[in-house]
Formats: structure tokens, sequence, C-alpha cells
């Protein structure tokens, strides 16, 4: 198995919008800046979250939104600064450390990754993106089970997520030995997102295992394909 095909494995988006707002924000217009960040113009994003927190300087939200461009755009120690921040201003706001968290991963800084994602599960046990990214976390330790354990409280909470977690899960069940537990996990993966690429490559991977040349040769040409059109 390639682990590089894991890391590559981008299914747990950072933006999230139930956030911490002060009562300054309600004269503001983030508006632009929002549309910026849908529109991935982040470093627009970041010109126009810098205005915003100047005038709103308590607003955690704005912090996290700024954190969130600088990340997208490889900033990670200045997205992990604007992360802190905002927990300065609210220390129990969990999509700040989900994010922090997966700046920390990003930098290879697992240890720390590994506690923001512990403490936002302490302090929401519902909140299924921290058990997603600290799946991906605990995949990159080696360690598989720890990995399928979070990948089942987050599917438990029906998370909108689920193809990535299917295809998570099949990963972790071919690392430790279980090629038919992947294709099942596998097959519910791409039932969801019918071209996804690392479900499918993953899938192959796990038919050629079981000696089913069959669906292994179908699943290796349509990634073939799929690479082939990208």
């Amino acid at each position: 198995m390639n682990f590089e095909r894991l890391k590559l494995f981008r299914c747990l988006p950072l933006l999230c919008t139930a956030c911490y707002s002060s009562a300054k924000e309600v004269s503001l217009n983030p508006e632009a800046a929002y549309q910026a960040i849908r529109t991935k113009q982040f470093q627009a994003a970041i010109g126009k979250l810098d205005t915003l927190v100047a005038a709103a300087p308590d607003s955690a939200r704005y912090l996290l939104l700024r954190g969130y461009a600088k990340d997208e755009l490889a900033q990670y120690d200045a997205g992990i600064a604007d992360f802190t921040a905002a927990l300065y201003l609210n220390p129990t706001y969990v999509n700040a450390l989900n994010n922090r968290g997966h700046a920390y991963y990003l930098t290879s800084d697992f240890k720390k990754a590994n506690q923001d994602y512990s403490m936002a599960l302490r302090l929401d046990d519902s909140y299924a993106l921290a058990y997603g990214n600290r799946a991906l976390l605990r995949v990159a330790e080696g360690e598989y089970r720890l990995a399928l354990s979070d990948i089942s409280h987050g599917l438990s909470l029906g998370d909108s997520l689920n193809a990535s977690y299917y295809n998570l899960r099949g990963y972790c069940e071919l690392q430790l030995g279980n090629p038919r537990r992947a294709v099942a996990a596998l097959n519910k993966a791409i039932q969801m997102e019918p071209l996804y690429l690392d479900a499918l490559d993953n899938r192959e991977e796990a038919y050629r295992l079981l000696g089913e040349q069959t669906f292994c040769r179908h699943d290796s040409l349509l990634v073939a394909q799929l690479r082939g059109n990208k």
C-alpha cells in the first residue's frame, strides 16, 4: 500500500459555520470575505478578514476564518496563530480546536494535533468532524484499530461526510489484513460517490489481495481512466 495516497485524502473540510460571534459583528458586513473563501480566493479573503479583525478584535469567528484561509495557502504557522487567538477569546471553541489540530497535523506535529482533537471531543462528544480528523491522525501513526474506533463514532453520529469515513475505514481494514471487510466499507463509499478515486484505488488493492481478478481489473481500468481524464 502507498501511504502517500492516503495523505492526499482530503475528506475533512475545515470551514465550519457554527461559530462564536461578538456583539460588534452586528454592524459589520462579512459577506465579501465569506464569498472570497467560497470561491477559493484565499489571499483576497485574508485581506478582507484583516479589516474585519481590526474592526472587531474580539471576534473569534473572524480569526477562525482567517486561519482557515491561511491554511489553504499552506501558511500553517500563521493559521495556528489565528486559531490560538480565537481560543484565547473562546477556550471552548471546538471548531478552532479542530482546525488548529488539522494545521498541526499538516505540519507533522501529531502530539499537538491529538491534544486539540481530543480536547474538542471532551468538550463536545458529538463533534463528528473531530473523530474523522483524529482517525486520519491515528492512521498516520499506524494506530489502525484506534482509527477504526474513531471512524465508528463519527459514522454513528450521522456525519454528512460518510463516503470519506467509509473509505478511511476500508483503508484501515486493509492495513489490518482484512480485505473482505475493506471491500464492504469501500463499496459503501463508492455507492455514495461512484467516481471516488481513493476508494476505487483502495478497493482494487483489496480485490487483488482476495484474488478476485475480474473485479480488481475493473477497478484498475476505471482508476486509470479517471487519472487520465485529470
